[in-house]
């Protein structure tokens, strides 16, 4: 699927019949799109429950749950993982929403913003920045909300990294609906792209806290676990002299409303020991899943690498 002047051309191949259901599905994301509020959430909360169904996936979540808090007793993990899974339902649909439809118009004036005094002030260094985002809540609604902050106060606009999906009708629908917000999108592996950007003082978000089984990924703790995770944001901001900015987002309990809070930037970042960087970035995302552990992305195979010689997680 490729796309000109917001055309859709499509390639022969992705109208093969192994692709039919994909579309089927693509249709239904755009009605359900368009429906309103209050029944997109209704929905959201029964697509929770069948996810939590699954077997396979309510399996990883419970593993990295009950390694993650083994304070608590089995019922408190069986709690925890229906909230997650009710959150999980509820940012599926949200994520549609602002796939088909036009994001910015729909939090128009719903949007609270804490500490864009940080990015404000980062951007008078002219440096690159990276904005620091986790699998926390409902990702493309975090990225999303930024760029809707950066357009509204006419201050920035940036590029995001992403994962290539392997269904190319799939990865055609998604980067449609990501590629109206940012100013590129660029595949997570490409480092060569992201370095240029920020060596050119261009902004880059970047979420970094999966398990990564390849090179340039070490083993830090998350939330008291050997975790696999990319050195990447160390290794970025060293080379190009970027300034690392955190942030999260929030969803209000109505679910109407949404916050963005920005962090100061990292301090005497990155420092010498890549491994003590890798480490200060899990922590910022430790912090996060503390304060509303039901919003992480708990079906992640977040500790799927292991130490040599370590029993497999899942």
């Amino acid at each position: 699927m490729r796309h000109a002047n917001n055309i859709i051309v499509l390639e022969k191949s992705q109208l093969s019949p192994k692709y039919w259901g994909t579309w089927v599905l693509i249709g239904m994301a755009y009605l359900v799109a368009y429906l309103p509020m209050r029944v997109r959430f209704m929905l959201g909360r029964l697509l929770g429950r069948l996810l939590g169904s699954s077997k396979k996936v309510s399996h990883i979540a419970l593993v990295n749950i009950s390694r993650c808090f083994p304070s608590m007793d089995a019922k408190q993990h069986k709690i925890l993982m229906q909230k997650y899974f009710t959150n999980q339902g509820l940012d599926l649909l949200e994520t549609l929403m602002i796939w088909c439809r036009n994001g910015f118009h729909l939090v128009d004036n719903h949007v609270e913003v804490e500490g864009l005094d940080f990015l404000q002030d980062a951007l008078k260094q002219n440096k690159g920045i990276i904005l620091l985002s986790s699998h926390f809540g409902n990702v493309d609604m975090s990225a999303m909300l930024m760029a809707y902050i950066g357009n509204k106060y006419k201050l920035f606009d940036f590029s995001a990294t992403y994962r290539e999906q392997p269904n190319p009708v799939l990865n055609g629908f998604m980067k449609r609906g990501r590629k109206q917000y940012f100013k590129e999108l660029i595949p997570v592996n490409n480092m060569r792209r992201v370095s240029q950007q920020l060596k050119n003082k261009k902004i880059v978000w970047y979420a970094p806290d999966m398990n990564v089984d390849k090179k340039n990924a070490i083993f830090v703790s998350f939330l008291g676990i050997k975790a696999s995770t990319t050195t990447a944001i160390s290794r970025l901001a060293k080379l190009t002299d970027s300034i690392v900015v955190p942030y999260a987002h929030y969803r209000a309990p109505g679910n109407r409303d949404y916050k963005v809070k920005i962090l100061p930037p990292l301090e005497n970042f990155p420092s010498a020991d890549v491994v003590s960087d890798t480490a200060r970035v899990s922590e910022f995302v430790e912090r996060l899943v503390m304060e509303q552990p039901e919003k992480y992305w708990w079906i992640l195979r977040r500790f799927k690498t292991r130490p040599p010689g370590e029993t497999p997680f899942y």
